[in-house]
């Protein structure tokens, strides 16, 4: 076994010994819609937000879900689907990247970061640690997810008015 190979499975053995890391093999499937953050703090949200974090979400998992293979490894694709497959990837990409960037400019490190945990289903304990608040601040934590929303929402927005006012021009 060479050098890195051992480092390597040194550092398997570390996350799988880590309990306050979520590790596949050892914790299972994620239970994405019974300790969601989102499904946490619903109450505390306005509807148009829950099904914005709702959309990023599913646009995030659709990414994770066929990211990793090749369209062209597939045995019934042919160029025509993998070029409209690689153009769907291409807007999921820009679209949460798009929505990544207004977070970090209009809240900050602490709201991209609160995006980042939305996104990737976090639970609000996965949340507080992710954003490196106390697990027993509660309130900041929802305030915090409350802002970033507000302000993924008002990035919707202003995408909409836009495609709204470049429509209109033509």
């Amino acid at each position: 076994m060479s050098l890195i190979q051992s480092r390597a499975a040194a550092l398997e053995w570390d996350a799988m010994r880590d309990h306050e890391r979520y590790y596949p093999l050892r914790d299972g499937p994620r239970l994405y819609a019974a300790v969601w953050v989102i499904d946490t703090m619903r109450r505390f949200l306005p509807p148009d937000q829950v099904d914005l974090a709702r959309t990023l979400h599913a646009t995030q998992r659709a990414l994770e879900a066929r990211g990793g293979q090749n369209a062209y490894e597939r045995v019934d694709c042919s160029p025509r689907h993998a070029e409209a497959f690689q153009r769907q990837q291409s807007a999921n990409i820009r679209l949460l990247a798009g929505y990544e960037a207004a977070s970090l400019y209009r809240v900050g490190g602490d709201g991209r970061r609160c995006f980042l945990g939305v996104i990737e289903g976090d639970s609000q304990a996965e949340l507080a640690r992710r954003v490196r608040y106390p697990e027993s601040s509660k309130r900041s934590l929802r305030r915090l997810v409350q802002i970033t929303m507000e302000a993924l929402s008002e990035y919707r927005d202003e995408c909409e008015a836009d495609m709204n006012a470049n429509n209109l021009a033509r």
